[in-house]
């Protein structure tokens, strides 16, 4: 289940991205889970995204008609909302500005993802809660629509899938189980074989988090 399949508009595509967001949102970590606190193997500071989430590569994804490049992740002190920092970019990759834009992550009950840049004062009483589950931490790093280079131009790939199993790796909270699986997945793309990193995490259940 790759985000290329999920992007076709054939019913059978529309069915896996159904499935995948039932097997992937099924489990809320309710806050037991912090993807910046909970770092067990190296502490998460301000080259933690660049250094392991994405092994030094370049993230984007597409919204609409523009291409955006997250370049870091964060949560704010205060309300504990995760947010990302982007850039927008060319099809090719290129910097259009250097004005870097912080992205605030919220999501209902039905998991529709909202981007705000600055936090609604009423985000708790429109009961939104920031990213809680491997579905909507999928969504907030690019979800279906995230890109890579290819051929000097940027194209849907399955970039968000490998950076969530990346963030599954460092955070304490899955099993020694899982962390095993996700580290086999990647190591498997690095010696070029195909990544399933996506299907690990489809795969997973609640056995696989403490």
């Amino acid at each position: 289940m790759t985000n290329r399949i999920m992007l076709n508009s054939t019913r059978s595509s529309l069915a896996m991205r159904r499935m995948f967001k039932k097997m992937t949102d099924n489990i809320k970590w309710n806050g037991n889970i912090n993807l910046v606190k909970d770092w067990s193997i190296v502490p998460y500071d301000d080259e933690a995204f660049r250094k392991y989430i994405i092994n030094d590569n370049n993230l984007y994804y597409k919204i609409g008609s523009t291409y955006k490049q997250i370049v870091n992740f964060g949560q704010d002190p205060e309300t504990g909302i995760y947010y990302t920092d982007e850039k927008v970019v060319g099809v090719k990759g290129d910097i259009l500005s250097d004005k870097i834009e912080r992205v605030y992550h919220l999501f209902n009950e039905n998991s529709e993802h909202f981007r705000y840049t600055e936090i609604p004062a009423d985000w708790k009483e429109q009961g939104l809660n920031t990213i809680d589950s491997l579905y909507q931490l999928h969504s907030a790093l690019g979800g279906i629509y995230s890109c890579s280079l290819d051929n000097g131009r940027l194209t849907y790939s399955e970039s968000s899938n490998k950076a969530v199993a990346q963030f599954m790796i460092y955070v304490s909270k899955p099993t020694e189980s899982l962390r095993a699986r996700l580290e086999a997945s990647r190591n498997k793309n690095v010696l070029g074989g195909n990544n399933n990193s996506d299907d690990v995490l489809a795969s997973a259940t609640q056995q696989d988090f403490i």
